[in-house]
């Protein structure tokens, strides 16, 4: 006889499967032994689903969010906010000023005080380029409304006039 639960052929005359310890229906004692499927520990009476069961989930078409006119939109995470433009700008212009504002006041020093009679007219051309490139991109840092750059205009402007100054009365 066979266990209609675990499908163990039982060796005993026992009420009891030796295996699930369910009870062993004597009716069929009489009948053929014939073995039932296995149960391989799923739950008793499982049918697979079949294919009609299955369906695709419904997905809702996707929307893209929309904010209230009064709220600001957020930028995605790889489009960055210039915090400053035109920064980079002003700094060189800045530093470029002061340097030739500089060699401009050393030359005149120089001059002034004797220890040489001309500025070589080189010098006064790398004067002028130089204060000249300050101009420039202090000219561009101030479109960008940035003061970094329109104080370094101002000072390429006053280096300049310096270096027209050194030109005409520094020897």
């Amino acid at each position: 006889m066979f266990c209609t639960n675990c499908g163990v052929k039982s060796t005993g005359s026992g009420n009891f499967c030796s295996n699930c310890g369910k009870t062993l229906d004597n009716s069929l004692s009489g009948q053929p032994a014939v073995a039932p499927a296995p149960n391989y520990g799923g739950p008793t009476g499982y049918q697979p689903p079949s294919n009609s069961q299955y369906q695709a989930p419904s997905v809702p078409p996707y929307q893209p969010p929309t904010t209230p006119a009064n709220q600001p939109s957020m930028l995605p995470p790889y489009q960055r906010k210039q915090g400053n433009p035109g920064l980079g700008f002003g700094i060189t212009s800045l530093i470029i000023s002061i340097l030739t504002l500089s060699y401009a006041f050393t030359d005149y020093q120089g001059i002034s005080s004797g220890q040489y009679g001309y500025i070589y007219q080189s010098e006064i051309g790398l004067l002028f380029i130089l204060s000249a490139v300050g101009i420039v991109f202090g000219s561009i840092s101030t479109k960008a409304q940035n003061a970094v750059g329109k104080s370094g205009l101002g000072i390429s402007i006053a280096a300049m006039l310096f270096t027209f100054y050194l030109a005409q009365f520094g020897g």
